[in-house]
């Protein structure tokens, strides 16, 4: 199972599960849907640099592996 969250979309979404908004407010919403500590997820990021490395340190401080954090960075 997968959720997807696009931080600024304007167009409407059809994507079934998708989330809009912040990506934090997004994965901190399906963690707390799901019931499931947030180490036991997979995080696949993309963005620029900046976005991604505080997001990385925003889940390592949460307790997620380095090991379950995947990301493509682009400016």
């Amino acid at each position: 199972q997968y959720s997807i969250c696009l931080s600024r979309e304007e167009n409407e979404i059809h994507e079934t599960g998708c989330l809009k908004g912040r990506v934090t407010q997004g994965w901190e919403k399906l963690i707390a849907d799901t019931q499931l500590p947030v180490a036991d997820f997979d995080f696949y990021l993309c963005g620029s640099p900046q976005i991604i490395e505080s997001l990385r340190k925003e889940l390592l401080d949460k307790g997620v592996s380095k090991e379950r954090i995947y990301s493509e960075k682009f400016s």
